[in-house]
């Protein structure tokens, strides 16, 4: 018993019995692990040498190159009600089509002979301004009249002026020659009178000489009378000519202030004949706004109204169209100390969510699944959180994005850069340097080497 307790005794304490002490003790063993060590060491410094593409990490999503293929929205411009839906959710519409019909709610436009109506006023108004512009015609042919009418009267009074000038200057001179006259006979009666006294005439001479005399004397009274006549007669008619010059001004300015009534009244119709058609157009213009057309051609989205007879509110969303998209982009931001290394044209790969991909950062060329676009334009001034907003296109030399992107889709890319050794990327990466600067310059001279 004692043998057999000392055989078991010696076998257990036999390490080389036992396959763990064979696996964990290794001192009389092969050293492989220091030869791993030393491969992956040497694998690691070759690792070290191999080229590596520098990068951006960039996160955007799917839209437009166009804004007009960008999802819209169907705005209704007036307040109204729903009348009428002609399509439905998911339906395909083409540009020019109806979508829906607003029913009118404001008093002032209910009528629904409205425009008839406005028509009608608006030629009442046009029939009231060619009778203004008649009426003023007329006044200024009345005008025209009374002007020729003072200028005949007038003529004639000068003419009559100047004939009465002439008869003052006649009895003037003949008033002249009877008082010639009148000293005549006078001398002759006062020399008949001394002449009678001495004897040397008869008593019929002196009493003839004394008749000349008085005659001579009512002659010449005469005369006076008849010059004062005519000097009385040229001042009526200077009195006449100022008369009727004040008459005929009046009628005149009577006339031109009809005149300028007439033409006032039209001035008035014009104005409100300019007001009823504006109003007219913005009539005729409002009742387009009761039929909401579709601006594009898409698919009718999200209705935000779907009722019938619901209100609508001036401006409000209706609904809303997503655009058949012409030219896909994908819109991403770059950080501000990023934006000197990126440029327009620079490549940058991408994979969509939804869609599996491989991606590899700094081997490009081993990715799998992604997709390759050119930086169409970086906007100079920084919008959206202090980044850049940039705008990628489909590279034509590249694999063709997926069919099915959707606007909105996630995507995720990677702006290429310059291609240096890992060892110097490991640098950069432990002293915070940033990828190395080039231009758009570089780019197009790299690609074309690689050509």
């Amino acid at each position: 018993m004692n043998s057999f307790i000392k055989m078991k005794n010696e076998e257990m304490t036999n390490q080389d019995s036992w396959n763990s002490f064979k696996m964990v003790f290794l001192i009389n063993k092969k050293d492989y692990l220091k030869k791993s060590y030393r491969l992956l060491i040497l694998i690691g410094i070759i690792t070290l040498f191999l080229p590596w593409t520098q990068n951006i990490s960039l996160k955007g999503k799917v839209t437009t190159l166009y804004p007009e293929d960008r999802p819209q929205y169907l705005n209704s411009i007036i307040p109204g009600y729903i009348k009428k839906w002609y399509f439905k959710e998911g339906d395909l519409i083409k540009q020019g089509d109806t979508v829906l019909q607003i029913g009118e709610m404001k008093e002032d436009y209910m009528d629904t002979s409205l425009l008839t109506r406005t028509r009608e006023q608006i030629l009442a108004k046009i029939r009231s301004k060619e009778n203004y512009i008649a009426k003023a015609t007329t006044y200024d042919s009345q005008i025209k009249t009374l002007k020729n009418a003072l200028d005949i009267k007038q003529s004639l009074l000068q003419n009559k002026l100047r004939q009465q000038k002439g008869y003052i200057e006649a009895d003037s001179s003949n008033l002249q020659t009877g008082l010639v006259e009148l000293n005549i006979y006078q001398r002759q009666s006062n020399a008949g009178e001394t002449l009678f006294q001495n004897g040397t005439i008869s008593l019929t001479e002196l009493e003839k000489r004394k008749a000349n005399y008085q005659n001579a004397q009512a002659k010449v009274q005469s005369l006076k009378n008849k010059l004062f006549q005519s000097r009385s007669d040229y001042q009526n008619i200077l009195f006449e000519l100022d008369q009727i010059a004040q008459e005929y001004k009046e009628k005149i300015i009577g006339k031109e202030g009809d005149q300028l009534n007439a033409l006032s009244s039209q001035a008035t119709i014009e104005y409100e004949l300019a007001k009823l058609n504006n109003s007219l157009s913005n009539y005729t213009q409002r009742q387009t706004y009761y039929y909401i057309i579709s601006p594009i051609e898409g698919q009718l989205g999200a209705i935000t109204k779907s009722g019938k007879d619901m209100i609508v509110k001036e401006g409000e969303k209706i609904a809303e169209i997503i655009p058949n998209i012409r030219q896909r982009a994908i819109e991403i931001y770059i950080k501000p100390m990023d934006r000197p290394l990126i440029h327009e044209k620079t490549k940058v790969q991408f994979n969509f969510d939804g869609y599996p991909a491989i991606v590899f950062t700094g081997w490009p060329s081993f990715n799998y699944g992604t997709f390759t676009g050119k930086i169409k334009m970086i906007e100079n001034a920084a919008t959206h959180e202090g980044k850049f907003r940039a705008l990628v296109v489909e590279d034509p030399d590249s694999r063709p994005w997926p069919p099915g992107l959707s606007v909105g889709n996630g995507a995720k890319g990677i702006a290429l850069l310059s291609d240096v050794p890992i060892y110097y990327e490991l640098w950069r990466y432990i002293n915070g340097f940033p990828p190395n600067y080039y231009t758009s310059t570089d780019i197009e001279i790299k690609s074309k080497e690689k050509d």
